[in-house]
């Protein structure tokens, strides 16, 4: 149960220096939304989607499919086909194929518009959002552009880029305009597939989304890290927490063309873990005394603290959901493991729980939670649309949409000052520069 408490968790940027024990004072308690019932219900059984066991949806590093807002009608669900695959002359060894089907689905009536199908030859994530509902495609170390709603059936693609190195991790900002790839050195021939490299020194390179009629990857900037990490980035900048004594955090903004501006902070027990909820706003993870006493804060480029609870059913995986039309929202889902007294010696993994909770950011108020089965790791099974006002659910063999309230006068004149902050901020285009990242993030991204 999420509760707001009046709690010395966050300080103003200005104040950094002195960290003083509180600055920014929240409610003392949030109302709970009422039980939510979907807005209409899509059976995804004709559409041939199977969810596979719970135990393989809990595997790290496993994606059976991804669902996303084209816009505020249309929905791209891409899962496993329950299907046999053709078997190719020399397939490289480790290869574990597979083929994706993807089929874009119209709200409210379900029916499918355009559809497609992949061959992917592993069993990470292959999938990600782009700006103005476009996607970018993983085949092997190759990436590709895919536009669903492009006039053709089969949803053609193009080669955006092929590394010189090897995936290892991809990041796409909040607007789907910039993504981050890091990758290490290629293997040679006689190299084991399976085991990792020792230690390689890993490259991150941003890169900008081209806006034109065949996009391309075009580089903007890049620096080398000892190991890859997720980076909480836009298309301005990024962010680093910075520790200012033992219990006080920092955040600083590094826009890529230079200089810091200094945010607001937190008071965690714990190193928080930060992630951008649009181009202006971020919510951060902290610890309230224990680890299990998880803190979840909403910062902006106002150098605002906005607001701050706590959580008394630690997260054991978690994954966030942005609105691309910086609506004001953003969905966060939580997993957590099963209690003692609903473990099952035959099926452990059936009782791990799922909830997605959708929040307004402005006051951080929590305006719908859905209990999700079966629980899924990689988190690519919810999604809000692009006007903050539905969220897409994968719910078992059905897809289920819930209608969300419309956002405030207030909020919205929130969301305008932020967007004038935002602007004096210089987006890159052509330039190449360097940057630094420090390596000291705890959570490492996952691979693709």
């Amino acid at each position: 149960m999420a509760t707001l408490a009046s709690l010395p968790v966050c300080f103003a940027a200005g104040a950094r220096d002195a960290v003083p024990d509180l600055a920014v004072m929240v409610g003392a308690s949030a109302p709970r939304p009422s039980p939510a019932t979907p807005a209409y219900r899509i059976p995804l059984d004709t559409l041939g989607y199977r969810p596979v066991t719970a135990a393989m949806l809990l595997r790290e590093g496993f994606a059976h499919n991804t669902l996303d807002f084209i816009d505020n009608d249309n929905v791209l669900l891409t899962f496993a086909a329950h299907k046999l695959v053709p078997r190719e002359q020399d397939d490289p060894e480790g290869d574990q194929d597979r083929l994706i089907e993807a089929i874009v689905v119209h709200l409210p009536d379900g029916a499918v518009i355009r559809q497609a199908e992949w061959r992917v030859h592993d069993q990470a994530r292959y999938l990600w959002p782009l700006t103005h509902g476009r996607f970018m495609l993983r085949i092997r170390n190759e990436l590709f552009f895919v536009d669903p709603m492009r006039p053709h059936a089969t949803m053609h693609r193009h080669s955006m880029l092929k590394p010189d190195g090897e995936l290892a991790a991809i990041q796409v900002s909040p607007d789907g305009a910039t993504v981050l790839i890091q990758t290490t050195p290629k293997r040679h021939i006689g190299d084991d597939p399976t085991q990792p490299l020792d230690h390689p020194p890993v490259q991150a390179t941003f890169y900008r989304v081209s806006d034109d009629d065949h996009p391309q990857l075009l580089e903007f900037a890049k620096t080398e890290i000892s190991r890859p990490v997720e980076v909480p980035f836009t298309s301005r900048g990024f962010l680093d927490v910075v520790k200012e004594d033992r219990q006080h955090w920092g955040f600083d903004f590094h826009p890529f063309a230079g200089g810091k501006i200094e945010l607001a902070g937190l008071t965690s027990t714990c190193r928080p873990e930060a992630q951008w909820v649009s181009e202006s706003t971020f919510v951060a993870t902290g610890c309230r005394g224990m680890d299990d006493r998880r803190l979840l804060s909403g910062f902006d480029m106002l150098a605002q603290a906005n607001w701050v609870f706590t959580t008394d059913d630690p997260p054991l995986w978690s994954a966030l959901s942005t609105a691309s039309g910086d609506s004001g929202r953003f969905a966060f889902r939580n997993a957590q493991e099963p209690s003692i007294s609903t473990q099952d010696e035959d099926h452990p993994a059936d009782h791990h729980t799922q909830t997605v909770r959708v929040y307004e950011f402005q006051g951080g108020v929590e305006l719908l939670r859905v209990p999700v089965t079966p629980a899924q790791r990689a988190g690519l099974n919810f999604d809000l649309s692009p006007d903050g006002q539905h969220v897409a659910v994968l719910q078992d063999r059905t897809l289920e949409v819930y209608n969300l309230p419309p956002l405030s006068p207030e909020n919205r004149r929130e969301q305008a000052r932020e967007q004038q902050a935002l602007e004096k901020i210089a987006v890159p285009h052509a330039a190449k520069v360097r940057i630094g990242i420090a390596p000291t993030a705890d959570k490492a991204p996952a691979k693709p």
